[in-house]
């Protein structure tokens, strides 16, 4: 019997893994009977297990607003913690150099291909110029661009980050709560580095 169930469990965690890869699911939830959760739990990937939240309880059989309460309640707590843990990576990256803070240097490392991961505060006011043209986009004064003599117009980070952050496919996280704070007093911005 106890061979029968480790195959059950290692089938559904490789069933998880594929789901996970397939539709780039961040988090995963792994909800049930207790002694059921851990089994898979203890099969899964450290990878897996760093992209998912283990819920210990049945949610199966609660009514469908007390369940989305709970999940939500769940996703909410997942939430502060990977925005925390990103915030803690950041600036401990910051001092080895192999992260950027502030609008200048993330801008800077975005657009020259350093970039691996972007993070903003959400409601970030920063003003920035960005060329018609090629698209080359930093704080500097000035309407003409310097790479390509295109003209730039004055537009805030919030509009065209996001452009930016696809055009250049780094990963733009939008942080709040106690660890945009955190990031609010450090520029608003910040990258970690390649």
């Amino acid at each position: 019997m106890e061979a029968q169930y480790a195959r059950f469990y290692a089938a559904e965690v490789e069933h998880i893994r594929k789901w996970v890869e397939r539709w780039d699911l961040e988090p995963v939830f792994l909800a049930g009977p207790p002694k059921l959760v851990a089994m898979v739990w203890d099969d899964l990937p450290k990878a897996l297990k760093a992209r998912s939240v283990l819920v210990r309880e049945d949610l199966g059989h609660l009514p469908a607003g007390e369940f989305a309460s709970r999940v939500e309640s769940e996703l909410q707590r997942w939430q502060q913690q990977y925005e925390r843990s990103l915030i803690d990576r950041l600036f401990d990256s910051s001092g080895e150099l192999r992260a950027v803070l502030g609008v200048d240097d993330t801008l800077v490392g975005l657009q020259e291909g350093l970039a691996r991961d972007a993070v903003v505060v959400r409601g970030i006011v920063e003003q920035v110029r960005q060329c018609t043209n090629c698209g080359r986009t930093d704080r500097t004064d000035g309407s003409i661009c310097v790479a390509c003599g295109g003209a730039r117009l004055l537009t805030g980070l919030r509009a065209v980050l996001p452009q930016l952050a696809k055009r250049y496919k780094v990963p733009l996280e939008v942080i709040a709560d106690d660890a945009g704070d955190r990031l609010s007093r450090a520029g608003g911005i910040g990258a970690l580095l390649k």
